[in-house]
């Protein structure tokens, strides 16, 4: 099939090349034929003239005929010499062709050789940029799959990122939570602590008052004995005084009794006074104690405090943070997206520039082909 091709372009050349020079040589031998045709046509002529007067003019048919013949022969001679003159000029004409086709075989030959150099030089050049080609189809191809897995890495840590921006987000609002249950156990500690310092305020002021009923109790106490001396002083000097100190002894009596009476009450008073300041200074070591505690609580809850707010400004940061983290793996990711299709595009490139070079190493090697066979039948 290829060598029908190749004798059909070489012979289509050759035509190309031998189609003015025969044009010129059929135009040369129709301008002599119609040369020859017109010389005949007017000898003819001449004739048909001639005996036509021969013909009108018989007495002078004779010399007609004598002239006639005078002038055939000399047209015959001319006519003789227009043909020895025309085959020298076709002679001439031949070759001026042939020598015009030979310089033109000449010069397909010399055209067949630098073709034939330029088809080499091509080739050598093919080959080298095939080579290339491949090499860069197979570099891009390499690219291209490292290029596939960063973007897979990449939209893995897009994920990742994203999860942990939203556990960050999760921990930020539990943080906040954590942070208003401080802030409302702070409240209810103060709270509980102005109401601890009122009853520590109440209470000493009631271990105050205790106080002073213990001395009141105690003075009463030492009234009640001294009022009972004197009751009992009264009725000795009652009974001493006989009839008429009968009436003061039963009033020294009752006096004595109620003497007695206020005794035992103040002595009952001062148990109740006793018992109430025990109680009163256990609720004050208890109130000093929840006092104590309080502050303590409040310090523990202002340092939780501020470790809340600390792990609020924290976890905000890192939730900002991951969020840009995000967003720019999100945005590599996409870029990475991009640079993979351009890859794609680039290897379906490098593909059609590898095919594209194998089919002009083929064209080049049959133009070779066809620059050797114009050699042979150069």
């Amino acid at each position: 099939m290829f060598t029908s091709l190749k004798n059909r372009k070489i012979g289509t050349y050759i035509w190309l090349i031998s189609i003015p020079s025969l044009a010129g040589f059929f135009l040369l031998l129709g301008l002599v034929y119609y040369h020859f045709q017109s010389q005949n046509q007017l000898i003819k002529n001449l004739t048909n003239q001639i005996e036509s007067q021969a013909k009108l003019n018989p007495s002078q048919s004779g010399l007609l005929t004598d002239v006639t013949t005078e002038q055939t022969k000399s047209l015959e001679n001319i006519y003789f010499m227009l043909k020895v003159l025309t085959l020298i000029e076709i002679g001439c004409i031949f070759w001026s062709v042939s020598a015009m086709i030979s310089g033109v075989t000449k010069r397909v030959e010399q055209m067949a050789g630098e073709m034939a150099a330029s088809a080499a030089n091509i080739t050598q050049n093919i080959q080298a940029q095939e080579g290339m080609a491949m090499e860069q189809a197979s570099s891009v191809n390499e690219t291209t799959a490292t290029i596939d897995e960063l973007g897979a890495s990449a939209r893995q840590t897009a994920q990742q990122t994203e999860g942990v921006a939203a556990a960050a987000r999760r921990a930020l609002d539990l943080a906040e939570i954590g942070m208003k249950a401080v802030d409302k156990t702070l409240a209810e500690m103060s709270t509980l602590n102005t109401t601890v310092s009122a009853i520590a305020e109440k209470t000493a002021r009631l271990s105050q008052q205790i106080s002073q009923i213990r001395n009141i109790s105690s003075l009463v106490g030492d009234l009640a004995s001294q009022t009972n001396m004197l009751a009992l002083n009264a009725a000795v000097e009652a009974v001493r005084a006989g009839e008429h100190g009968k009436g003061f002894a039963v009033v020294a009596s009752e006096i004595r009794k109620l003497a007695d009476q206020s005794q035992k009450s103040t002595e009952r008073i001062s148990i109740l006074v006793a018992d109430i300041q025990t109680a009163i200074n256990s609720t004050v070591l208890v109130t000093e104690k929840g006092t104590n505690t309080v502050a303590t609580t409040v310090k523990i809850a202002e340092d939780t405090a501020g470790a809340f707010q600390g792990v609020t400004s924290a976890i905000d940061n890192i939730t900002v943070s991951t969020e840009q983290i995000s967003l720019s793996a999100n945005q590599q990711a996409i870029a990475i997206g991009q640079v993979a299709n351009a890859m794609n595009d680039l290897n379906g490139l490098a593909l059609q520039t590898a095919k594209a070079i194998v089919e002009v190493k083929a064209s080049t090697e049959q133009l070779n082909s066809l620059a050797q066979y114009m050699k042979t039948i150069a």
